[in-house]
């Protein structure tokens, strides 16, 4: 009766070693801009003026609209606004890991603080 019992035992040890095992952390989300991060946690049509340096220096943003991308992202899309009157879309996408800012390509963009055009 006894040897019953021991493969029953070792199963259930088993299974406790699978259950209590620690699992691997997540690889944290990357650290966004400000602009991002206003946009990741923004409702429609909200708007806000922040200091964010990837687009030299206080800028105002409006977020526009959510959408889902051509690759089944979703993704929201703002305007960020300079004091000098120069303006860029911007997009951030939900993807592997979490948000992340897609390629800053229309148009010129706002230049860094201290740059020429």
């Amino acid at each position: 009766m006894r040897l019953c019992y021991s493969p029953a035992f070792a199963c259930l040890l088993f299974l406790q070693s699978c259950v209590f095992s620690s699992q691997p952390a997540p690889p944290p989300e990357p650290q966004l801009s400000p602009v991002a991060s206003f946009l990741r946690d923004a409702v429609p049509g909200e708007a806000k003026e922040m200091d964010d340096p990837a687009f030299g220096g206080p800028v105002a943003v409006r977020f526009e609209e959510e959408f889902t991308s051509a690759a089944g992202e979703q993704c929201r899309r703002g305007t960020a606004v300079s004091r000098a009157s120069q303006a860029e879309v911007v997009v951030i996408c939900r993807k592997e890991g979490g948000w992340k800012m897609a390629p800053r390509v229309w148009g010129e963009g706002i230049a860094p603080a201290g740059a020429a055009r």
